[in-house]
């Protein structure tokens, strides 16, 4: 296993890959999402998720709360959930 570190961002790449596999696998489970993407940003350590409600509710804010994200482990790692009505194409791996 090759680990690559990001000096002084306080999490390496792995620990990024793990938590945006957390967020993900997470994401999948709840029965209100239809689709998702994630992109993680190796300088920020910011994981951007981008999720298709099967329903697009009336209150965006609301219904991010209620999927009650898991808690990373590293403090220097941020996820950001926006919603889209759009369909995506989901990239396996």
């Amino acid at each position: 296993m090759e680990v690559t570190l990001i000096g002084g961002k306080g999490f390496s790449a792995a620990e990024l890959r793990r938590a945006q596999d957390t967020v993900v696998s997470w994401l999948r489970s709840r029965s209100e999402v239809a689709t998702m993407t994630a992109r993680p940003d190796d300088e920020t350590g910011h994981i951007k998720v981008v999720v298709q409600p099967k329903v697009m509710p009336d209150d965006a804010e609301e219904f991010t709360r209620g999927l009650q994200l898991p808690r990373l482990d590293n403090p220097y790692i941020t996820v950001e959930v926006t919603l889209s009505a759009e369909s995506m194409t989901v990239l396996p791996g």
